[in-house]
């Protein structure tokens, strides 16, 4: 068993439990549920932000507009970007796409509460998510 942070549909917080990854099972107010049997929200809200490019293939996939203008030439630093938070979707929630979207890529990456205040700071901590986008 592992110490566990989760949403459920309908949770306005993110709730401690138990998970037996291997058993497939997690426990939570006495009780314990097969994990495909739960409703899952999206473990954090809020808006998300993240680092671009900090992958070789989009780097290069983008290269070519990275050096047309208005840009000219590559960033010189970190490039940040920002999901809103109408963009975050629960586990096996359908994925809304406008018409002119023909491909979507997956990316990892990682979401992290902030750390702006005491408690807030003790319980920070990293969450796996994929990013989507689209890609022509």
């Amino acid at each position: 068993m592992v110490n566990v942070r989760l949403r459920l549909a309908g949770m306005r917080r993110t709730i401690e439990a138990k998970a037996d990854p291997h058993g497939g099972t997690v426990s939570f107010g006495g009780q314990t549920h097969r994990i495909d049997e739960l409703e899952w929200d999206a473990p954090i809200g809020g808006a998300m932000y993240g680092v671009a490019l900090n992958d070789g293939k989009e780097w290069a996939a983008l290269s070519k507009e990275m050096n047309a203008p208005p840009y000219e030439k590559p960033p010189e630093g970190p490039v940040l970007y920002m999901k809103p938070a109408n963009t975050i979707n629960a586990h096996r929630r359908p994925v809304l796409l406008p018409r002119w979207v023909k491909h979507l890529q997956a990316a990892p990456a990682l979401a992290g509460d902030r750390a702006d205040g005491g408690a807030r700071a003790a319980r920070a901590g990293a969450r796996f998510c994929i990013r989507l986008y689209d890609r022509e």
